[in-house]
């Protein structure tokens, strides 16, 4: 883990805290999405409707700028972030949209001036949730919708049930979960998120879970010790589980390995992802059934508020 992983975000002001994401981003942060978690979000901003304005409201590198443009064809995209190495990134991959560097003080829009606001993992990020929640609020068109997804403190959850095992397992104030990413501030309910939005004029009108057994065993797997290690460091069984499950479920995510293979420079680059390709043939069953059964949870238990994960939307009175 690399000295941006490692070291918290808290405490941080917001020039430390631009600096902090720039140095992710020089990296592989949020680089990729697991299937099921495209689908996920695709799904939510499907029941969004049509939009012709769309704002990203934390949007690092553009990573979902193409599926928004597949959901709201010729939809103007608007895209924000307190990096500037992500936003210079963004530019350069998506040059139809514009990017703009965001401190957290005003959006560089209008008021009411997009039907569509989307911010994917940001709020548990920001400074000042209640600024962010009401410049969502402000730059949203009457009838608008604004797609929320970010960690959830909602109780019943794998994790949530793991780490209220410990005294020191949630944070009293932030409700931050001990084990989290330390560039995390804080983690909310369902109902505390929907208070937020209902005072700047928002009101919810679906709320979706996932990670409630299935997809949390899926997504600690696929992260491996940088997740588990912490969170389960006082659970031997489960720690054995994840040992064990973690080198499958890893080899099975990796990304077009025959595609490395064909641009590999040198032997042994080529003899690396070679390698890469056989343990992801030999983990695929196993990594199908985890996968499947986390996306016959979200199919069947969306509608169920203990997860660890929230897919939220919002609609403008």
């Amino acid at each position: 883990m690399d000295d941006a992983y490692s070291r918290s975000a808290v405490g941080l002001d917001e020039r430390q805290l631009s600096e902090y994401y720039d140095a992710r981003y020089s990296g592989d942060y949020m680089e990729g999405q697991p299937a099921l978690e495209v689908l996920r979000v695709e799904q939510l901003l499907r029941e969004a409707g049509q939009a012709r304005g769309v704002l990203d409201f934390g949007c690092g590198r553009g990573g979902w700028v193409p599926l928004l443009e597949r959901t709201f064809p010729g939809a103007e995209i608007v895209g924000v972030d307190i990096s500037a190495t992500a936003v210079e990134q963004a530019r350069a991959s998506f040059p139809r949209h514009s990017f703009h560097t965001f401190g957290g003080d005003r959006v560089p829009l209008p008021d009411e001036s997009v039907d569509l606001v989307f911010t994917y993992h940001v709020l548990e990020h920001v400074l000042d949730i209640d600024a962010a929640v009401a410049e969502i609020g402000r730059v949203l068109a009457p009838g608008g919708r604004a797609c929320v997804i970010f960690p959830c403190g909602n109780a019943g959850s794998l994790e949530e049930r793991i780490v209220r095992r410990r005294p020191d397992g949630v944070d009293p104030v932030s409700g931050r979960f001990f084990y989290e990413d330390p560039s995390h501030l804080r983690r909310l309910t369902t109902a505390r998120t929907a208070e937020l939005f209902q005072k700047e004029g928002m009101t919810l009108t679906r709320d979706w879970h996932a990670n409630q057994l299935w997809g949390a065993i899926d997504w600690l797997a696929r992260v491996g010790k940088p997740a588990t290690g912490e969170l389960l460091k006082d659970r031997r069984a489960l720690r054995l589980a994840f040992t064990v499950l973690t080198p499958f479920m890893q080899a099975y995510a990796l990304s077009r390995p025959l595609d490395r293979i064909r641009s590999a420079r040198g032997p042994a680059a080529k003899l690396r992802w070679t390698a890469a390709l056989a343990a992801k043939a030999l983990a695929f069953p196993v990594g199908k059934v985890v996968e499947g059964l986390a996306r016959r949870e979200w199919e069947r238990d969306r509608g169920r508020p203990n997860g660890s994960a929230q897919y939220l939307l919002f609609e403008k009175r």
